[in-house]
């Protein structure tokens, strides 16, 4: 079970983990058979099996509380300026937009994901938001997605670059984007026409036309920003303090 929850949050690109893993259940199975055989007290074991099952049950509620079916109530444990999932901020001469892929998965009947709806909303939100003079007026424009649109082939990156077109559509498109979601670095800087993964030492074909640099972070990295009225300059540390990358984007 370790092996295949480790796979999901840490290494999603190490499907045997996932293999290994999925074999708990059955293990898990027969040892419950085993031990109503080798009882001595029947009554005694089902209670301890359902005590048990009680308080596996209120963590899977927690897990579900914060990521699953009642995602939704996250919006009062962390209150957006907006009331969404999606909004902007400023920053001096930047315009920070935070916007929201949604899962990684596409709507499935149980529920559980849930993007359409929500995606369809925010694209005609933010046709409006480059519109208005709050987009406009900004010296910098900075996209804050948690899920990178690096693969045409992967749900998940065609809703972020669902979103991340309007902003190339609108005549200003954005200086930087920012995002996660991958457990890895990754730089894309559209001219070279690649996706560097740097700390693997490989890089791939860009699939989707982005409109500027991209960075991802990795699970021990941060991104230091420094801007001024001609240069956006941006460095990425690792946790122990290491300069592993860099990128500068200027303006006349």
């Amino acid at each position: 079970m370790l092996a295949d929850h480790a796979a999901i949050i840490l290494f999603p690109d190490m499907l045997f983990l996932r293999y290994i893993g999925r074999l708990a259940l059955p293990i898990f199975a027969f040892m419950v058979a085993e031990g109503v055989l080798h009882t001595r007290s029947k009554g005694k074991y089902f209670l301890r099996v359902f005590i048990l099952a009680v308080l596996c049950q209120a963590g899977y509620t927690i897990f579900e509380l914060i990521s699953g079916t009642f995602a939704g109530i996250y919006q009062d444990l962390l209150p957006t300026p907006n009331g969404k999932s999606y909004f902007t901020f400023r920053q001096g001469e930047t315009l920070f937009l935070a916007l929201d892929a949604g899962n990684d998965k596409p709507d499935d009947q149980e529920g559980l994901f849930h993007n359409s709806e929500m995606l369809k909303e925010q694209q005609d939100w933010l046709r409006k938001m480059v519109l208005t003079e709050e987009y406009h007026s900004a010296r910098w424009r900075i996209i804050l997605i948690h899920m990178p649109p690096c693969d045409s082939e992967k749900y998940d990156s065609n809703a972020a670059y669902s979103l991340i077109r309007i902003c190339s559509e609108s005549g200003i498109a954005p200086d930087l984007i920012l995002s996660g979601h991958l457990h890895k670095y990754l730089k894309i800087i559209p001219e070279a026409g690649i996706c560097n993964y740097l700390r693997e030492q490989r890089s791939e074909p860009i699939t989707l036309p982005l409109p500027c640099p991209l960075l991802a972070n990795d699970t021990d990295t941060l991104i230091r920003m420094e801007v001024s009225e001609t240069e956006l300059a941006a460095e990425v540390i690792d946790s122990h303090g290491i300069k592993i990358d860099q990128i500068s984007i200027r303006k006349q």
